[in-house]
């Protein structure tokens, strides 16, 4: 009887640490039934602007109920794995109306067939360029799109016109030494060139937008021709000049001659600016007036959309084929016999089960992809399940109101001895 004990007691420990490292572990998602829903219900999905790519999945279906607490059929599924398990993706779970059945368990696994995966085409167009430049505008001999690898296999040459078209065309430009009161023009002549077709037209653009410095005090002159020459007195815009008088101490009134403010123009001085002269019986001499004028620069903005003529074009059309990776390079058909519990009514040992199986094919996948990896987690493992194990071991093996003494010797322990001698009476 006490025999009997300790195998049992061993027996759960045993259950106790599979289900454990289950729960630790971070498995394979099929056979976790609250994990489900995150997965695609079939196949590989890839998307690169072609049909999507599936593997084939059916099962015999015939008299199996949505009600049923588990049902066996026989399954067809395809893997680009060659030691597909039957537990993947595809197999994991089968819908029957709203309850799903999670796959319990494969027997009789065989591959029937295998062969090379069809591969995909995508077709692309460039952008339209001008005629005659179809050299600088040739296609990717290969791309990566949609997570495949792409090869192109054919491409032609097609008409394709160029589009009326619309661009904003900007232009700046700076003023330098603008007087107070004087504007900058409101329209420039610009020439646009497009970038994609070396296109040029001639548009007028309008000022938009300016800003200008600080003022500043900058050099100018002006001339000055006067009649007359050779007078005693020169008439001065209503001022009588003498003729042998300094022209710069009458820089004030020249400036109201010229219409100009003194607060923004100041003239240094006059001076004679070649010989007299006659013409029509009168004599004329000139002069040059020199001073400063008040003036600040300007940046300004000239804007607006123009709009770019159609055009006769070009494009190269392209057909490109998937390139297979060493992963996707067969597929592989199987057949098995599948059982496939509810999800709604498994038992609880169901689910136990359940879980137990998912750690030990997910084991498995790890220790193929992660050998190394994989080897080290599992020893990480065991050793805390072990301590774990052995930390509960603390209490007597018989009587779990006792705490061990002895460290599991039962031999040399007088409880054991006790119990032993009263089983041995009756």
């Amino acid at each position: 009887m006490i025999q009997k004990l300790k195998k049992r007691r061993a027996g759960c420990a045993l259950l106790s640490a599979a289900i454990l490292l289950a729960s630790m572990a971070v498995p394979y998602p099929a056979f976790a039934a609250q994990a489900q829903d995150l997965l695609p219900e079939n196949g590989l999905l890839e998307s690169a602007g072609t049909d999507e790519v599936k593997l084939d999945f059916a099962a015999d279906m015939d008299g199996v109920d949505e009600k049923d607490r588990k049902f066996k059929t026989t399954i067809t599924f395809e893997s680009y794995d060659d030691s597909d398990t039957g537990f993947n993706d595809l197999t994991e779970s089968i819908m029957v109306g709203d309850t799903k059945f999670i796959l319990s368990s494969i027997d009789n696994l065989k591959m029937t067939d295998s062969h090379t995966p069809e591969r995909r085409t995508m077709e692309l167009t460039t952008d339209t360029f001008l005629k005659g430049t179809e050299n600088d505008f040739l296609p990717e001999e290969s791309m990566k799109k949609g997570g495949a690898s792409w090869t192109l296999t054919e491409k032609e040459l097609v008409d394709k016109e160029i589009e009326d078209r619309t661009k904003e065309a900007v232009a700046t430009k700076r003023y330098v030494g603008v007087e107070k009161g004087v504007p900058i023009p409101d329209t420039i002549e610009y020439t646009y060139t497009d970038e994609d077709t070396g296109e040029s037209i001639q548009e007028m653009l309008p000022l938009t937008d300016q800003s200008g410095g600080a003022w500043y005090w900058m050099p100018f002159e002006f001339p000055i021709t006067i009649s007359g020459y050779g007078a005693d007195v020169l008439d001065l815009n209503g001022t009588e000049v003498p003729a042998d008088a300094n022209l710069a101490d009458y820089s004030d009134d020249f400036l109201d001659l010229l219409g100009l403010s003194q607060k923004y123009y100041r003239i240094d001085s006059i001076n004679w600016d070649g010989e007299p002269y006659e013409r029509s019986g009168e004599m004329y001499r000139k002069a040059v007036g020199t001073g400063e004028k008040y003036v600040t620069d300007i940046d300004a903005v000239y804007s607006a959309t123009v709009t770019l003529p159609h055009q006769d074009g070009a494009a190269w059309e392209c057909l490109y084929t998937e390139e297979l990776d060493d992963s996707r390079r067969a597929v592989y058909t199987y057949t098995a016999e599948a059982v496939y519990v509810s999800s709604a009514e498994q038992t609880p040992f169901g689910r136990i089960m359940g879980v137990i199986s998912a750690f030990y094919h997910s084991v498995i996948e790890a220790i193929k992809e992660h050998p190394v990896l994989a080897a080290v987690q599992m020893v990480v493992l065991a050793a805390l399940v072990t301590f774990l194990v052995s930390r509960r071991k603390k209490k007597c093996l018989y009587d779990d109101s006792r705490k061990c003494a002895y460290k599991q010797d039962c031999a040399n322990c007088p409880y054991y001895t006790t119990l032993s001698k009263d089983s041995n009476n009756g």
